[in-house]
Parts: structure tokens; sequence; C-alpha cells
């Protein structure tokens, strides 16, 4: 039996057959027994609200990387392709050419593009088969040169013609990738 139907048969209870009207309550307990309905109204409401509230509030430790990973512009983010490759690449560095570089890419694309369905595998198989950071920086470019979007935000949430609440990849897979990548070499 939930709360709610608790509170609803103790109300049902208390009142009776009394024909007396309810005297005003004198303690919150009194008021919490004469009025259950009421306060388990009151009480959700705080709490979801309150819950709320925190949530925003208070970064967790998911949200925290995702902001680093879409905010951060420094040579370290892979992610801020621009400011990334800009830095000197040492000498004997694996690159991708920029074909390769556009195939990864349009894998990723490819992946979330479909129709009625995305493939997060491939996509999170892109970016966990780039052996270094400086790999992804070049994906990363080519993917937002070549389709005009930022690729951590196509990640989330794909393109649909038909969107029926499958676009982009979980949250889970999201920071799968970010975390991924976070540990690969930077060159």
């Amino acid at each position: 039996m939930s709360i709610a139907q608790t509170a609803i048969l103790a109300s049902a209870l208390k009142s009776g057959g009394s024909s007396t009207p309810k005297s005003q309550p004198t303690s919150f307990s009194e008021s919490i027994a004469q009025k259950p309905l009421q306060w388990l109204v009151v009480a959700g409401a705080v709490v979801y609200f309150g819950g709320k509230f925190i949530k925003n509030v208070i970064p967790s430790g998911e949200n925290l990387r995702k902001e680093e990973a879409e905010t951060a512009t420094s040579t370290e983010n892979p992610w801020s392709s621009n400011a990334f490759l800009g830095q000197k690449i040492p000498a004997g560095t694996k690159l991708l050419t920029a074909a390769g570089a556009y195939k990864e890419a349009e894998k990723v694309y490819d992946a979330l593009s479909n129709v009625f369905y995305d493939d997060a595998d491939i996509a999170v198989g892109v970016f966990a088969a780039l052996p270094s950071k400086v790999q992804v920086a070049q994906v990363v470019k080519s993917f937002e040169t070549y389709y005009k979007r930022n690729i951590l935000e196509f990640l989330q949430s794909g393109k649909k013609v038909f969107d029926f609440g499958t676009g982009g990849i979980s949250t889970e897979l999201y920071n799968r990738i970010i975390e991924n990548v976070k540990r690969k070499p930077k060159f």
C-alpha cells in the first residue's frame, strides 16, 4: 500500500461518523493527523522542487566532466580542435591525413544520422580506435569543418528527420567517450 493510499485510509477512518465539527489543530502533529493528504502534497512538492534546485546548484561529477570537455579551450582539450592543433606538434607524431580524418568524421555523422535509429556503438568505436588526442582533434576539426556542427552537440542530439526521442547517444555513452579521450596520450 502506498503512502498516499495509507493517508486516504487514515483520513477516512479518522473522520468516522462524528457530526461535530473538527477543532483547529494545536500542534504540528495534530495538523498532519487531521489533514494527511494536504501534508503529503506539501511534502512531495518540497522534495521535488528541492531536488531540482539542488541538482542545478551543486554540480555532479558528470556535469563537471561535460562542462570541461565542452567549454575548455586550451592546448590540452582535443574537443577544442583549433587551440589543440595550433600548438607545436612534435616531429614523428602519427597524424591522420585529411581524407582519413574526414572518413572517421563521416562514420560518426552517418552513425547518428539514420532516419529512425542511431548506431551509437559506431560513434563510440571511432573515438575508442583513435590512439591519441591529436588524432581526436583532427577528426573533430574535420567534422566541424565539413558538417558545420559542433561534434559534442551532435553526439548528444544526432540528426533526425523524425525524432522519436532517439536523437544522439545516451548520457552514459557520451561520458564514456569523454573519459576515454581524456585518458589518451596527447601525441
